[in-house]
Parts: structure tokens; C-alpha cells; sequence
């Protein structure tokens, strides 16, 4: 197949996720009540051995012992044909276990095992060509998401069917064959319509098979690569924690003597954990890493499985319900981990013979530990163990080995781009985990709104996880995020993003310059003066002026002289607004202060002159802002903002006598009256410092002719009033 017809447009896997994630929600419901639990109960009743029990726990893997023929069998398939016929067949297999209610004894349990071996033969063959759907319906970045994803999908649905299980077992009529049987016939049919949600998925690839290049030699070679043969010891030998696990069934059901709607209420449990692993998988997975997950979930289940060893059997039902969820946590988190691994070595022209192997060598681990795992029951319910161990503890003792040799193989296997142990700790205190919602949220942020709340919380989020995250949207080239974040570096600065933004701000045809060199504003050092410096004498107006203002805010006081210069010119109003600041950081004496009122001289606008003053007002932190008393003005009118205003300064005396002629001056707009009584007040006073200046400003104001409206008269009488209050 050429390459266009064989991979999919974006909007093609989008679609192919969506058919998958439903043919997932479905297949939940189905195999839950066709397998697992349901099966391992139905030989139970019938008398079934251990090491019997022990092959049905791990059938589903056995199954690939049948790949070997598969590939040259099936060359040229379409994957979802294939998929689809597998899974179509393997429900309605499932019609002959009603012939239980006509078996006894062996021959039913024989039964059970034939047909469960049939339905897991066809069901594995539609396992081998999930991971290349998946593969095609996801890319590299999105492939822990994707497998999230369909776990999740698969979890809820088969959380359901437990609850339908356990609540159908509590009714006496449906507690033994035939709510069981009745649960395979639910499932059959939920079986049926999950496969038909499997013929909607887009898929042009299909089985390709080379003479030659059979199981036996893609083994070979994985198993001569060091990295990629430790990811696939470590698939073998999750699963075969897993076959090892399901044995704990015939323990709650054979030992601690629990009734059937009790196990089912225990499977509950292990379908939540695995939900809940793919919650956490999705939330983390592709932007950690594998490995270092990886060790926290080992080292849990090995933790768990010393608990496993040392329950009494006659321990309250939620002791046995926890151990099963922190059990099935560590695995469920560990095998998409694990698959997450696999799914990078997948070779894109062999990957239905890769994944045969694979699961073939599955196949054969989990007999040997099946077979391996009933001997140890058989064993320990023989040997008469110290009180603080149960009958299975040779079993859990089984179990903890096996863990530790996959934390060992975690610890040894390589991923690229994967945390540091350092980093991986920072994840998980809790500016980590935050930041990690966050970027959750960011994702999936559906208004303008959402999105720039969770940035804001990103970009205060001290965490090295929200630097990494800020780091990368730094690295896109058009994005209101990336403005953003930039903004956020100057409240909350990174050193360790200095080097971007310093590249940003550089950059005479970045569309974020004006951003970065604000942002620049927070930082110190030569290499930053040093680009301000030479940007002051930029073309462009405002960005002249905003290396101006970030250079007075890195405390640089040589370019003073030139900067006022700039200042006096007639500048638009945000070239102005960042002189100001620049000034306010460079002239230390306040001279610049008596400018106050230069926009009033040049004729501004209203709306020019109301933001220079407000911005006067804060960054001399006077109080009121004066910025609330034109917005106030705005939407209440003058007169009831005088009023206000002037009563509020009635501690000082001079504005207490004369505040009845200064509403009668702003009722009648007589400005430069006002103008006339500010001028009496300024006079009795002198002023040292910065104020000396700020009342030259007024000063200069009245004796040019005055205020000119309304936006003058109040800036004149605030500013005077902020000089004589007491």
C-alpha cells in the first residue's frame, strides 16, 4: 500500500477514536459478562480443580499460542475486517454454555474450558491487531492519551455490567447457573453490538507478511536490542501478574467462603482501578514519561502483595476490597505504561507479526505461570503455615518476586524524553499535580475565558512541571497562549526561561516582541541592559519605549537624559503610558513629576489625559485611585462624584472650608476658579522632594490658563488635595 491510502488524515483518526472508543464502551459490558469473573465462577460451581483455574485465569494470553499461523494465514487482511469477524464469532461461541444446564461434574467443567479456550482463540485474534489500530488512529504524542482513553471507555461500561452482576446474584432465583448463564447471554449481545461499532472505524492497512520473517526471527532480533527486550520482559511479566491476580477469585470464593454477588462486588472494585489507572495514565502519562510511572506503580504492587501474603481469611469484607484495588491500580497503570513503551517499537511494516510474537511469548508465559500459580495453591492450602499467613501465601509470594523483577526491569529500560526521578518527585507535590490539572484543562478548555484562567494559574504555578509547560508554549509561533505566558514571566520570573525570552525580544520580526521586552522588565543582568539599551533608539516608537520602561525596571539610571527626552515629545498614548514608568524607576528625585499635566498643554484627548493622570495616581499609590473616580463619573455622573469626593477629603481643613464653593465652581464648569483655590492651598505650603516637583506640575498648569474641562478640574484638585492632606 503506498503511503497516502495507508495512513489516515487527522480528521479520519479523529473519527476512527470515536467509533473505537464506543466499540470499547460496549466490549466492556460484553466481556465482563462473557469472561473474566462470570467464566472463572461457572467452573467453580462445577467442581473445577485449581490447576484448572489456574489455565482459565490465564486463557485470554494462552490463546496466543495460535499466532504463529496467523500472519501468512491473514496476509493482506484489512485489520478491522479481521477485528470485526474475531470478535463477532467470539460471542456467539458463548451459546454453548447453555448447555450446562444439562451437564454435571467434569464433563460441564471440560465444557467451560473448551469453549472459554475457542472464545479466547478468536478473541486474541482480534487483540493482535488492536495495538496497530491504535497505532493508526493515534500519533507518538497522543498515543498515552488514546490508550487512556479506550481503557477508560472499556472500565466505565465494565463497571456497570459488575454492578448488573452483583445485583442479579443477590436475587435468590439468579444466585447459581442461571444468573450466570443469563449473564452470558447479556453478553453475547452487548458482544454483538460492540463489534458492529468496530466496522465505522476508517482502516487501509492490513496484514503484511515477508517469507522468511517469522516469530521465531522478529524474537531474535527484539531480544538482541537491550532496550527493547527489556519492554517486552516487562509486558510478560505484567501479565503474568495478572494471570497470577486473577487467582485471587478461587481465594475470596474457595478460602474465604464469599457468595457470588460478593465476588462480583470484589470485581467492582478491580474494574474502578482500572478505571482510575487510566484516568491517572491519561492525566500524566504522555507528559512524564513511562518509566518513572512505571516505578511508582511496581513499587506499589509489590507493597500490596506483601499485604495479599499475611490477610486472614475471615478479614472484614473491605480489607479484601482494598487490597483489590490497589492491586489492580498497579497493574492497570502499569500495563498501559507498559503498551504506551511497546507501541514506540512497533515496526510500521511488520507491526500484525510484531504484536503476533509478542503475544505468543505472552501466550507462554502465562500457561507456564497459570499452571505454575494453581501448584502453589495446591501447595500452600497443604502446608500448615504460621498464623500470620494465609493458605495462598506461596501464591503472593509469587507475586511479590515477580514485582520485584519489574521494578528492576523498570529501572533498567530507557525512554527518551521520560522525567528524572528529581523531576518525577516534583510532579507529585502539590504545585505539581496542580500544574498538571491545569494543563489537563488547558486541553480541553471549550470558552476564551476557561483557557486564560488556567494559564493564569499555569503561570503561577511555581512548579518545574508549569515551566516545562510554558517552555512549550513559548516554542509555538502564533498562539494567545503563548502572549500568555510571556506576560507571566514577568510576574512570576523563570531564570531558566531567560535564554526564550531573551530570543523572543531579539527577534525584530517576532509577532510577541513587545511582550518579551516588557516581560524582560523582571530581570536583571548585562545581556538584558545590554539589548534594552541598544532598542532605544529603535524605529519604532513602542518598542523604543518599552525598552525604556523594562530598562528602568532592571534598576539601569544612565539613560535618563535620553528617556526624558522622549517623554516630552507628543507620543501616542501607550509609547507615553511606558515613559512614565521608565521614569518613575530612573528619575529618583521625581523631576519628571512636573510634567504632569504636558497632555493638557499638546490638547490631548479626554480619554488621553483621564489614563495618564490615573496612571500618576498609581504609581504614586495614591488612594482613591483616581482611575475610580472617572469610571465612577462615567457611569453616575460629575456632580455625584464631587459630592463624594470632597467629603472624603474633609480631613484636611483647607478642602473642608472651601468644599461648598468647589461644587458650586464644578456645577457651574468654572474651571479655572478651581483652578484659583488649588493655587491658594499649594501656596501656603512648601515641599521637599518628589513633591516639590509634582506641585510645580499643578502650578504650572493654573498659571497657562488653567483646567480645561472637567477631566482637568478633578486631576488638578485630586493631586492637590494628595499633596496637603494631613
Amino acid at each position: 500500500m503506498d503511503l497516502k491510502s495507508k495512513f489516515l488524515s487527522e480528521k479520519e483518526r479523529q473519527r476512527g477514536q470515536k467509533y473505537y472508543n464506543r466499540y470499547q464502551a460496549l466490549n466492556g459490558a460484553g466481556y465482563n459478562f462473557l469472561g473474566d469473573t462470570v467464566v472463572a465462577l461457572l467452573a467453580m460451581t462445577f467442581g473445577a480443580s485449581n490447576i484448572q483455574l489456574g489455565y482459565l485465569s490465564a486463557a485470554p494470553f494462552v490463546a496466543g499460542m495460535i499466532l504463529p499461523f496467523l500472519p501468512r494465514l491473514l496476509a493482506g487482511k484489512n485489520y478491522i475486517k479481521i477485528h470485526y469477524g474475531a470478535w463477532l464469532i467470539r460471542g456467539l461461541i458463548c451459546l454453548f454454555y447453555f448447555s450446562l444446564f444439562f451437564l454435571s461434574g467434569k464433563a460441564a467443567v471440560y465444557l467451560i474450558l473448551t469453549v472459554y479456550t475457542c472464545f479466547c482463540i478468536f478473541r486474541m485474534a482480534g487483540v493482535v491487531v488492536a495495538n496497530p489500530e491504535l497505532k493508526l488512529i493515534s500519533t507518538p504524542a497522543t498515543y498515552g492519551r488514546v490508550i487512556s482513553q479506550t481503557r477508560i471507555a472499556f472500565q466505565v461500561t465494565a463497571l456497570l455490567s459488575k454492578l448488573i452482576s452483583f445485583a442479579i446474584s443477590s436475587v435468590q432465583a439468579f444466585s447459581g447457573l442461571t444468573g450466570l448463564l443469563a449473564m452470558q447471554f447479556g453478553g453475547v449481545v452487548m458482544n454483538t453490538a460492540a463489534s458492529s461499532q468496530l466496522k465505522k472505524i476508517p482502516c487501509r492497512d492490513g496484514v503484511s507478511y515477508t517469507k522468511g520473517r517469522n516469530l521465531n526471527v522478529l524474537l531474535k532480533e527484539a531480544l538482541q536490542d537491550r532496550n527493547e527486550c527489556l519492554i517486552l520482559l516487562l509486558g510478560w511479566t505484567n501479565v503474568s501478574l495478572m494471570v497470577l491476580m486473577g487467582l485471587t477469585i478461587p481465594f475470596l470464593r474457595l478460602e474465604a467462603k464469599l457468595p457470588f454477588n460478593i465476588i462480583f462486588l470484589y470485581s467492582m472494585t478491580q474494574v474502578l482501578a482500572y478505571y482510575l489507572s487510566g484516568v491517572f495514565t491519561r492525566t500524566f502519562g504522555d507528559r512524564i514519561g513511562s518509566r518513572p510511572l512505571l516505578l511508582v506503580s511496581m513499587s506499589g504492587g509489590i507493597a500490596v502483595s506483601l499485604f495479599w501474603m499475611i490477610v486472614p481469611v475471615a478479614a472484614p469484607l473491605i480489607v479484601f476490597l482494598l487490597l483489590g484495588f490497589f492491586s489492580y491500580f498497579c497493574l492497570g497503570a502499569s500495563d498501559i505504561f507498559i503498551n504506551r513503551l511497546f507501541l514506540y517499537r512497533i515496526p510500521e511494516k511488520e507491526a500484525f507479526s510484531y504484536n503476533a510474537m509478542n503475544n505468543f511469548m505472552m501466550a507462554i508465559v502465562s500457561l507456564l505461570f497459570g499452571v505454575i500459580g494453581g501448584f502453589c495453591i495446591d501447595i500452600g492450602t497443604l502446608i500448615h503455615f504460621p498464623v500470620v499467613l494465609n493458605p495462598y501465601a506461596i501464591l503472593f509470594a509469587l507475586i511479590f518476586i515477580l514485582g520485584v523483577i519489574g521494578l528492576w526491569l523498570s529501572l533498567s529500560v530507557e525512554e527518551k524524553g521520560s522525567l528524572s526521578a528529581r523531576d518525577m518527585l516534583s510532579v507529585f507535590s502539590p504545585d505539581g499535580m496542580r500544574a498538571y490539572i491545569d494543563i489537563g484543562k488547558l486541553g480541553r478548555a471549550d470558552s476564551e475565558f476557561k483557557k486564560k484562567t488556567v494559564l493564569l494559574s499555569i503561570g503561577n504555578n511555581a512548579n518545574e512541571t508549569a515551566t516545562r509547560e510554558i517552555k512549550s508554549l513559548m516554542g509555538t509561533p502564533l498562539s494567545n497562549s503563548k502572549e500568555e505566558m510571556i506576560i507571566s514571566l514577568f510576574n512570576f520570573p523563570r531564570p531558566s526561561l531567560l535564554p526564550y525570552l531573551l530570543s523572543e525580544a531579539a527577534d525584530p520580526d517576532s509577532y510577541y516582541r513587545e511582550k518579551a521586552l516588557f516581560a524582560l522588565g523582571a530581570y536583571k543582568g548585562s545581556e538584558i541592559e545590554h539589548l534594552l539599551i541598544s532598542l532605544l533608539d529603535d524605529p519604532d516608537l513602542i518598542i523604543r519605549s518599552i525598552a525604556a520602561k523594562s530598562l528602568g525596571r532592571t534598576g539601569n539610571t544612565d539613560y535618563l537624559d535620553k528617556v526624558r527626552i522622549y517623554f516630552l515629545q507628543d507620543n501616542p498614548i501607550a509609547a507615553q503610558l511606558n515613559y512614565i514608568i521608565a521614569l518613575k524607576n530612573m528619575d529618583t528625585e521625581g523631576t519628571f513629576l512636573q510634567y504632569l499635566f504636558q497632555s493638557v498643554h499638546k490638547r490631548r484627548s479626554r480619554r488621553y489625559k483621564e489614563t495618564v493622570f490615573s496612571l500618576y495616581s498609581d504609581i504614586l499609590d495614591f488612594q482613591p485611585y483616581l482611575e475610580e473616580l472617572y469610571r465612577a463619573a462615567a457611569s453616575e455622573g460629575n456632580d455625584p462624584v464631587i459630592d463624594t469626593f470632597l467629603n472624603d477629603c474633609r480631613d484636611s481643613l483647607d478642602f473642608f472650608r472651601a468644599r461648598k464653593n468647589l461644587k458650586q465652581f464644578f456645577g457651574h464648569k468654572s474651571w479655572v476658579q478651581i483652578g484659583s483655590v488649588c493655587e491658594t492651598f499649594l501656596r501656603k505650603q512648601d515641599f521637599n522632594g518628589s513633591e516639590q516637583f509634582l506641585k510645580k506640575g499643578i502650578l504650572t498648569l493654573i498659571s497657562t490658563g488653567g483646567p480645561t474641562d472637567f477631566t482637568d478640574a478633578l486631576a488638578c484638585v485630586y493631586f492637590t488635595y494628595q499633596l496637603i492632606r494631613p
